[in-house]
């Protein structure tokens, strides 16, 4: 079933699903450039052992089916008509990740991926069946296969451990895909896609993470600021 612009995504609200399970719970952390390099080591090392304790917990969450898969591809091919965006940025999922397979054929969609390499940052390429399986469990493409030039991106589908109300994204702490999406120029559409059960109401944040435009879900797509105030 299509999923309409307007539905609402509900925000996980559950003990196991909420960043309140943090001890000090998991406050917004701006870190100004003005402050001393003590008190930025220290507010570093709070961030980063409250990022610990939510990917700990996450991953209690039960992994995506194949029909909120569904669900959320459906609901980014309405985003897509919508905005005419021809040349998307996508994941393969990891396993318990939302598999966004469904937009491949997609008509007139220009789907790339990234490729971890043993050292450097990400690299962009077209998705094609030439992929190998890395280490950690998901499929990127092969060494030695064709760059294709970040600035043609025009939306980027995201994934992420979990996502806050306020388009903030935790990631599973590499900081790879934050690397990535901070040296885009120009500044592509940013879509978390995630599940339900994976939004929360705030997450820990620094300067170096990126924030979402929008995030999709089983329930339908919202922009980040609509989810905040509503």
């Amino acid at each position: 079933m299509m999923m309409t612009m307007g539905a609402a995504i509900r925000v996980a609200n559950t003990p196991e699903t909420t960043v309140n399970m943090v001890k000090k719970g998991a406050k917004m952390v701006r870190i100004a450039a003005d402050v001393s390099p003590r008190l930025y080591r220290e507010l570093v090392t709070e961030v980063s052992l409250e990022k610990s304790a939510l990917r700990a917990m996450a991953m209690g969450i039960a992994p995506a089916t194949v029909r909120e898969s569904e669900r959320v591809v459906a609901s980014i091919r309405e985003v897509l008509m919508r905005h005419g965006w021809r040349v998307a940025l996508t994941f393969l999922a990891s396993p318990g990740e939302v598999d966004l397979g469904g937009l491949s054929g997609t008509p007139g969609l220009v789907l790339l991926v990234t490729r971890t390499p043993r050292h450097g940052p990400l690299t962009v390429h077209a998705l094609t069946d030439r992929l190998e399986t890395h280490p950690f469990g998901y499929r990127q493409p092969l060494k030695g296969e064709p760059l294709v030039d970040p600035a043609a991106i025009e939306v980027v589908f995201v994934p992420g451990v979990l996502f806050a109300v306020n388009g903030g994204r935790l990631g599973r702490g590499k900081g790879y895909f934050d690397k990535l999406l901070s040296t885009l120029h120009p500044r592509p559409y940013l879509i978390g896609a995630t599940l339900d059960r994976r939004v929360v109401s705030k997450l820990p944040m620094t300067e170096s993470d990126v924030y979402m435009d929008a995030i999709t879900t089983e329930s339908g797509f919202r922009e980040a600021h609509a989810i905040a105030s509503s």
